[in-house]
């Protein structure tokens, strides 16, 4: 039972966080200060989990807990506070319009992107 409280507990607070936005509000501002980002998942944590770039592939797999990505080696949290550049699936582009970007999911080569065909530049 005293597990399921902390664990409760912990899922509460990472919920007060993932709240606060993207946008580094104060509450996310303090947990980055105080190296807590690496225990309760922030926004930034979420945002490196669907980086397209490469060393960013298969990392930040827990939902509230960092750490247990740090204890399975695929926690990827840069120290210099840097946010990814780009987000998705490597090699297949989403939509940027955003009724093309809903219907993708449903259809995606009816909204294929034309690619040059081999010697084509």
């Amino acid at each position: 039972m005293n597990l399921m409280i902390k664990s409760l507990f912990i899922a509460g607070i990472s919920k007060i966080v993932m709240a606060d936005g993207a946008e580094r509000g104060p509450k996310v501002r303090c947990l980055e200060k105080a190296r807590l980002d690496r225990v309760i998942a922030t926004p930034r944590f979420h945002h490196w989990h669907h980086s397209v770039e490469e060393h960013a592939v298969d990392k930040n797999f827990a939902v509230h807990l960092p750490l247990l990505d740090h204890l399975f080696g695929t926690l990827l949290l840069p120290r210099d506070g840097s946010w990814p550049a780009a987000y998705g699936i490597a090699g297949n582009p989403i939509p940027e319009k955003y009724f093309v970007h809903t219907a993708y999911p449903f259809a995606p080569r009816r909204f294929e992107r034309s690619k040059p065909n081999a010697g084509q530049v």
